[in-house]
């Protein structure tokens, strides 16, 4: 199953369709408070949240792919093959 895209991915985050969830927090809340240590970066609002996922991308989506739980198959490594969008590889 290939990655999903960026807004299909944080759209069923809030609706709580995939990840795991913290008590009394949502999805995002949960994933930015997975992020946060990991990365050590304070990803405390949707704007710092999106510049992280823009700016070191295999790190969102290693991390992403850790905390939800979509299937896949093979190695989460590399998490992408490729550095321009339309032809960029991601892992599955």
């Amino acid at each position: 199953m290939p990655v999903p895209n960026l807004p299909v991915a944080i759209r069923q985050i809030e609706l709580g369709l995939i990840g795991s969830s913290c008590d009394g927090c949502s999805h995002q809340s949960a994933f930015r408070q997975r992020c946060e240590p990991r990365t050590e970066q304070n990803l405390a609002d949707h704007a710092a949240m999106d510049r992280f996922s823009v700016e070191e991308f295999r790190s969102f989506w290693r991390l992403f792919l850790e905390w939800c739980g979509l299937p896949r198959q093979g190695a989460v490594e590399p998490v992408c093959i490729g550095d321009v969008c339309e032809t960029a590889r991601f892992s599955s």
